[in-house]
């Protein structure tokens, strides 16, 4: 029966290109990297658009962007103490309104989406827009917001709008020589970065305000080497 079946080609036999396939896999199929998801995927759904998504899938979205925004805010921003505080604040007031739209699922999850590339954009606001492509300098432009207070700042910037984001870039650029020359030697990272900047600090903001900006600066340091 097994013969007939192959003869009238109802069956197929594999065996003879056994060695072929495992030539061709051995080739040209390479594994480069396995991740374990946290998110089941639902097979059947794949591909489809939020419009087509009934209440309980996109309830079950939302929560899923809530879950990994603030995985994102707590694990991806230490680089950035003044996103990371300020993201937080917004998160939960994120949720707030998201949880006020139950009955409304698919502006909740419209809401936690435009929300989560806001974070994942490092869109923080407060950070002047000249600095929207300078990551480090968004970083230290933030410790002045989060050491002298948003008052002080936004009157700084109304005195002289580019004065305060001059300053984090020159501290973003006196950060990175100091980083290279002690490329070597990362004990002396802290020591040159606080000698390099305490003189300027210190005549701008005085000796206290100095010290806790460069405890920040330092801080957004060693968590950026760690990260690379």
């Amino acid at each position: 029966r097994h013969v007939a079946r192959q003869d009238a080609q109802e069956t197929v036999d594999y065996s003879a290109y056994e060695k072929q396939i495992r030539k061709l896999v051995d080739r040209d199929v390479v594994g480069v990297e396995v991740k374990n998801s946290d998110d089941v995927y639902v097979v059947n759904r794949l591909g489809e658009e939020p419009a087509e998504w009934d209440a309980q899938k996109t309830r079950n979205e939302a929560d899923t962007i809530r879950t990994r925004t603030r995985k994102t805010i707590e694990q991806d921003l230490g680089d950035d103490p003044y996103a990371q505080k300020v993201f937080s604040q917004l998160l939960k007031k994120a949720i707030e309104e998201a949880d006020a739209l139950f009955d409304y699922p698919g502006k909740q999850y419209a809401l936690l989406r435009e929300f989560e590339d806001q974070v994942s954009e490092r869109r923080t606001p407060g950070i002047p827009e000249a600095l929207a492509k300078e990551r480090h300098a968004k970083a230290y432009f933030g410790v002045f917001r989060l050491v002298l207070g948003d008052e002080e700042v936004d009157s700084a910037i109304e005195k002289d709008a580019d004065a305060l984001v001059n300053l984090a870039r020159e501290i973003d650029g006196i950060v990175r020589s100091v980083v290279a020359e002690n490329t070597l030697n990362p004990g002396g990272i802290d020591a040159g970065i606080r000698k390099a900047l305490l003189p300027q600090l210190f005549e701008r903001f005085g000796l206290n305000n100095a010290k806790l900006i460069l405890d920040q600066v330092v801080h957004i340091v060693r968590v950026g080497l760690n990260h690379d």
